[in-house]
């Protein structure tokens, strides 16, 4: 299951209709997308507005790999369960957020293990397909307390 998610303040309708088409063209794959407040009518994937921590949290651990804004939050969350995570950077000029914050974001973490950026929506099938390709590699990575803390400061450190 690809676990996808826009983060809790707003709707990322570019990240969910990218993401829905690549679901079109892969029909045998399951998507659970987390909305937010998108209008966005009926899609290919399971999608829901909110999703309490708990369930948040279950859908993320049981994903193969995260498809997300590049918010800190779901990053974080991501390396804690160590899952491949897909990037596409809200931008401030298309008014998804106030500035590109999420770009400098996803930059900095571009290349790294596990992480996928996508410049734009374009892009999201191929770096879907990559992290989807990469799990197996991921997977061969123990995941001990100590590597995913160690990979989470890591990441901290680099912003």
């Amino acid at each position: 299951m690809i676990f996808v998610t826009v983060g809790s303040q707003m709707p990322f309708d570019r990240l969910i209709l990218s993401t829905d088409r690549w679901l079109r063209a892969h029909p045998s794959a399951k998507v659970v997308a987390q909305i937010g407040d998108s209008k966005l009518g009926p899609m290919a994937m399971e999608t829901c507005r909110i999703l309490p921590p708990k369930q948040f949290t279950a859908l993320l651990s049981e994903a193969e790999i995260v498809v997300s804004h590049a918010g800190m939050g779901t990053i974080i969350t991501a390396a804690e369960f160590h899952k491949p995570l897909v990037l596409l950077a809200r931008r401030g000029s298309l008014r998804e957020t106030r500035n590109d914050h999420q770009v400098a974001t996803a930059n900095r973490l571009r290349g790294k293990p596990g992480i996928f950026v996508a410049e734009s929506e374009s892009e999201i099938p191929d770096a879907i397909s990559c992290a989807l390709r990469s799990k197996a590699a991921f997977d061969s990575v123990p995941t001990s307390r100590n590597v995913m803390v160690d990979r989470l400061r890591d990441l901290i450190h680099l912003l």
